[in-house]
């Protein structure tokens, strides 16, 4: 059961069967649930990476709907339905499916249906429910005959129109989960998504929630088929989880058992905080923890278990990866091969790809589109980037070595999959030790007038011919002190200013940083002014910056840059 206070705004994330949800989106669904009730319809489309939690999500909403919108014994509830599409079914599979979910759905509403020792065959469903949906059912059989006949489309078009058709016999609401509805486009039909858009429209009793793992083949199709006339759908991202919410759900999964802090926070870089990946890890951490007999894990047992997890055949994570690269594979995949190893060495422009592969620049870039089409490569501006660490590093010291190695020596290649685990370690374990500023400094060192997409904003990183730490005297209204700020000088003489916070931004910090500025700028020519938020911003300090021209990095931006740049993330809670 779901325990909230006030109007859901707080929600308690730890189930009995020990579900991990991520505590807004879950608010957002169950407000836009709580809105349906009330009349007003916003449907909304849940997009996310494989891996971010989007299932279990929608899991757990459904196992506890009836708790969420039913205020009384006597009022009407929501019916749900959820249909899952997957590569390979047909169309009459996935019809049938529908067809039962519904009625299924339906007749659990009904105080004299037991789910117990029942035939859930269609024709026993159809039977049971036909005392109370004549109309619905009549619709069914006809869907049947289509279906028969091979009649594809007139089948579609009858099938959505079912939800409609239930909501007018019963009176009641609907609410359909269609996850990786972006299937629906390889299925043998006319027009499916212009057909659905169509029933969308004139189903106001019914929510329709989509979810789908292709981020930009989803978005194609809802800005481009399924546009709305009235009112387009809510697209809800999901993200790994950030590294505070991971460490709680380490901690969950792993209750008896200790991380040091360099190891967990290891953990969270490498996983990029995905659900996916930390349940797998946690799993068999815990396995070999009790094999082991230890409930302190240090790097050599973390070691062991993603040499396990990314390198043996029987590894979770690897399997999974070998799966993705098997779902990718076309007659040219020798050259995407070669593009995936160039991007996992750190190459992200095309000239870099063609210069390491030997590929002519077309058959570079015909590739990348097709990659980054398949949510397995992101682009940002000019470049093409390898988000997932995790992926990244199974290519280059576990794939790679396996494909590179026709005799394949199993020894050999597990002691150099080892040797780049340490490696990464070591780089991450030297890295966490110095200062945040310092690490902020050796970045701007990196800067090559690169130009780069950040919040939907394009930014232009100069090269700087010197980026120093300085400790200024700022002079406040009552008193004066010292402040450490980075001073970056461009190649006309100008200079970025910054500084790192580690409290919460709030405008009275905004009005001190640029009084700060101010007497900086007595000295050097400011051009940039900027702070690395490490905590929250608060939103009257956006305002006031945005008004100032300061620019302000999150720690998100921050890490983006740090990960664009080939260096570990800064892990803070």
């Amino acid at each position: 059961m779901i325990k909230a206070f006030g109007l859901f705004n707080t929600l308690i994330m730890h189930t009995k069967e020990g579900v991990f949800v991520q505590e807004e989106i879950l608010s957002l669904l169950i407000k836009r649930l709580l809105d349906f009730k009330k009349r007003y319809r916003q449907n909304i489309a849940i997009i996310g990476r494989e891996g971010t939690g989007k299932t279990t999500l929608v899991h757990y909403l459904l196992n506890n709907l009836s708790c969420l919108v039913k205020d009384s014994k006597e009022e009407k509830g929501i019916i749900p339905l959820y249909l899952e599409f997957k590569r390979g079914f047909s169309f009459e599979h996935l019809s049938i499916q529908f067809i039962r979910k519904l009625l299924f759905s339906f007749l659990k509403t009904k105080k004299e249906f037991s789910s117990e020792e029942k035939d859930f065959s269609l024709d026993s469903l159809i039977q049971q429910s036909q005392p109370y949906l004549s109309l619905t059912i009549s619709t069914i059989l006809q869907i049947k005959t289509y279906l028969a006949e091979k009649k594809n489309d007139l089948a579609y078009s009858s099938l959505l129109k079912l939800p409609y058709l239930l909501t007018q016999e019963t009176g009641t609401k609907m609410v359909i989960f269609l996850d990786e509805f972006h299937y629906l486009g390889y299925l043998k039909l006319s027009a499916p998504f212009s057909g659905l858009t169509k029933e969308i429209v004139i189903q106001k009793d019914v929510l329709y929630i989509l979810i789908s793992s292709a981020v930009n083949l989803s978005r194609e199709i809802l800005s481009q088929k399924l546009s709305l006339l009235l009112g387009s759908f809510e697209i809800v991202n999901v993200e790994p989880f950030d590294f505070c919410t991971a460490r709680k759900f380490l901690r969950q999964r792993n209750k008896w058992i200790t991380f040091s802090p360099l190891c967990r926070d290891f953990i969270l870089v490498f996983t990029d905080g995905s659900p996916f990946y930390l349940s797998t890890i946690s799993r068999k951490i815990r396995l070999l923890s009790q094999e082991s007999r230890v409930s302190n894990i240090s790097f050599s047992l973390l070691e062991r278990c993603l040499y396990e997890e990314l390198f043996s055949e029987e590894g979770e994570i690897n399997r999974y990866f070998s799966r993705k690269i098997e779902n990718i594979k076309n007659h040219h995949f020798e050259n995407l091969a070669c593009v995936l190893f160039s991007l996992a060495e750190g190459d992200k422009r095309i000239s870099e790809i063609v210069k390491k592969t030997g590929k002519k620049r077309k058959e570079v870039s015909r590739q990348l589109f097709y990659l980054v089409k398949k949510d397995i490569v992101f682009k940002n501006s000019r470049f093409y980037l390898l988000q997932d660490p995790l992926l990244k590093f199974w290519l280059n010291s576990s794939y790679r070595l396996k494909q590179d190695d026709p005799s394949f020596n199993l020894e050999y290649a597990k002691q150099r999959f080892l040797n780049n685990l340490k490696d990464v370690f070591q780089g991450f374990t030297s890295e966490s030790k110095k200062d945040v500023l310092e690490r902020v400094r050796e970045l701007l060192i990196c800067w090559k007038n690169e130009s780069l997409l950040i919040k939907g904003k394009r930014i232009k990183l100069p090269q700087f011919l010197q980026v120093n730490l300085r400790i200024v005297f700022f002079k406040g209204q009552n008193t004066g002190y010292e402040r450490k700020v980075l001073l970056a000088q461009t190649k006309e003489g100008r200079y970025w200013v910054g500084e790192v916070r580690r409290e919460k931004v709030s405008p009275s910090l905004i009005e001190e940083f640029t009084e700060l500025c101010r007497q900086i700028s007595a000295e050097y020519k400011i051009t940039r002014r900027f702070i690395v938020a490490l905590k929250d911003v608060e939103i009257d300090a956006k305002i006031l910056a945005k008004e100032r021209k300061i620019w302000i990095l999150t720690l998100k931006d921050l890490n983006f840059l740090l990960e664009f740049y080939n260096k570990p993330k800064v892990v803070m809670f």
